[in-house]
């Protein structure tokens, strides 16, 4: 039989043991973030099958920053934005306490970026067993505003995570000021501008593209 053994693995090699998704209602009666993420993080221990109670090896919670937690968002969400310190928000519905909290900056990399993070953590023995993670429940969170309806959604348990990723501006005064800001404002100006630079032979590119993954 082939060596099973892990003799020549480092100890503090990365491993990922667990992982969940967890996927609620939208709309007005959807979810809170928190409710989210505990539901997510609960199945994730879970699926680790663990012989013995993970959570007392944990030392660090890591969340992906929400776009409601957007700093300068167009919609000024973030004005309702109730939740201080969400790693140990999620610690304390867990009944887990870490000496680790950290937070991303918020962008379309942020997962693959803590995921990175996390793990040369690990390899640099920094940390020993980590809980990564991120929802979003802006669907929700935007319809209550919407229809008028209390958004009571958040904690203050004190402490203030630290803070991973890039802290530079996303855009510029003037896009501001237009509005532009979100990827669904943004990406069509990229789509518009290529199809201008390149002419009509673009967009029957594009058309055959259509056709092929379809």
């Amino acid at each position: 039989m082939p060596n099973s053994s892990f003799k020549n693995v480092n100890d503090n090699t990365p491993v990922l043991v667990g992982c969940s998704q967890f996927l609620g209602k939208k709309g007005e009666e959807g979810p809170n973030y928190l409710d989210i993420l505990k539901e997510a993080s609960t199945k994730a221990i879970k699926d680790c099958e663990a012989k013995q109670d993970l959570t007392q090896h944990l030392d660090t919670i890591s969340i992906i920053r929400f776009t409601a937690d957007t700093p300068n968002r167009d919609s000024a969400t973030t004005d309702f934005w109730g939740y201080t310190n969400m790693p140990r928000t999620l610690g304390n519905s867990l009944g887990i306490k870490v000496p680790n909290e950290i937070y991303t900056t918020t962008g379309g990399n942020s997962p693959q970026l803590l995921l990175n993070e996390i793990c040369n953590r690990k390899k640099e023995g920094e940390l020993n067993c980590a809980l990564l993670a991120g929802g979003e429940a802006l669907d929700t969170f935007v319809s209550r505003l919407k229809l008028g309806l209390e958004v009571n959604w958040g904690d203050e348990p004190g402490g203030e995570p630290e803070s991973i990723g890039s802290l530079r501006d996303l855009g510029s005064e003037c896009e501001k000021k237009h509005g532009i800001f979100d990827p669904s404002s943004v990406y069509p100006l990229f789509a518009n501008s290529i199809r201008g630079d390149k002419g009509p032979k673009c967009t029957r590119t594009y058309g055959r593209n259509w056709r092929n993954v379809q």
